[in-house]
């Protein structure tokens, strides 16, 4: 068990390191972007990786290739998390229906 753990802290600092990633150009988001707007953005999006990283050890190969595509190919916006029938999280559903 205690291998497991050791696993899953390294998946762990891993994702948060590539989660810190700063394109040079920076796309206009600085820690604490959201501090004003939502102070708890940050912890939320921490704590709910942390519990699906402890629950699902094997996710963090899933959310590399997220993060990758939503985020190092054209900048940071987080928008392929947001739920809602014509949001980029149901882009590939409604490009395949329409093929």
């Amino acid at each position: 068990f205690q291998e497991d753990m050791g696993f899953g802290r390294s998946v762990i600092c891993s994702s948060l390191m590539i989660f810190n990633y700063r394109p040079v150009n920076g796309q206009n988001l600085t820690d604490g972007f959201y501090s004003v707007a939502c102070p708890l953005a940050e912890s939320i999006v921490r704590e709910t990786m942390k519990a699906y990283f402890l629950i699902q050890p094997n996710i963090a190969p899933a959310m590399l290739k997220l993060h990758y595509s939503d985020c190092f190919v054209e900048g940071c916006d987080g928008s392929v998390l947001i739920s809602g029938p014509n949001t980029e999280k149901t882009a590939d559903a409604r490009h395949q229906k329409t093929d």
